[in-house]
């Protein structure tokens, strides 16, 4: 069964309220800080899930919620003001600190308590920031809800944000087939020959013939012999 609206349309004034002797003024300060808020809104006022908004920081302060300033929704800040008692009883631990970061939208913070390299009482912090801007206004409130947190004897020496964005993905692929021929006249060139080599070659052949021939001899008569040679 849904829970009745605390709130009316006809407003309930303080100054009914007032004693019959109450002076002008302060029936003007209860006219001017009348809440439009039914009577029985008053069983709600002690409960994180039912108080009305206007009044949920007037319970916090009641309970004393620490960094109710770095909420920045409704259901952030009702849910600091439910799980204040637990954090107050662990306060100063790795766990306080975490629960703190993850109250106010910094998801998955993972706390080192003896990074490599550091001091004993040092310690290093990462954090992711989903679908929220992350600019330095939001990793100041971050640092300031670690130091209300954390142990007076420990120091931050590292601290990483990282910020991360969901959203659709659209993919698309397309694949395009086809195959051109250009026809063109033909076009003659000109042709360049490679430059060969010219060589340029001269050669002499003497050739000398020589006949001996036998000598001839004619008989004309008059040839006469002596006895020892031939005369003719």
């Amino acid at each position: 069964m849904a829970r009745a609206s605390p709130w009316r349309s006809s407003t309930v004034t303080n100054a009914r309220l007032l004693p019959p002797n109450a002076t002008p003024l302060e029936r003007a300060v209860a006219d001017s800080t009348a809440t439009p808020l039914e009577p029985s809104a008053l069983r709600t006022l002690w409960s994180a899930d039912h108080c009305p908004a206007p009044l949920l920081p007037y319970l916090a302060w009641a309970m004393s919620v620490d960094g109710w300033a770095f909420a920045q929704t409704d259901a952030q800040r009702r849910q600091l003001v439910r799980e204040s008692l637990a954090l107050h009883r662990r306060k100063g631990t790795p766990w306080a600190v975490k629960r703190a970061l993850d109250i106010i939208g910094f998801d998955n913070p993972r706390l080192d308590e003896h990074p490599a390299g550091a001091h004993w009482a040092e310690f290093d912090l990462a954090v992711v920031v989903e679908d929220r801007p992350l600019d330095d206004a939001a990793v100041a409130d971050a640092l300031r809800m670690v130091a209300l947190f954390k142990a007076e004897r420990s120091h931050l020496r590292r601290f990483q944000a990282i910020q991360r964005v969901r959203g659709p993905l659209y993919v698309a692929t397309a694949s395009c087939l086809g195959e051109t021929i250009r026809v063109m006249p033909y076009q003659p060139r000109d042709l360049q020959l490679p430059r060969l080599p010219f060589t340029v070659g001269a050669a002499i052949t003497l050739v000398e013939v020589v006949h001996i021939r036998p000598r001839t001899r004619s008989y004309d008569g008059t040839a006469h012999y002596n006895g020892t040679h031939a005369f003719g």
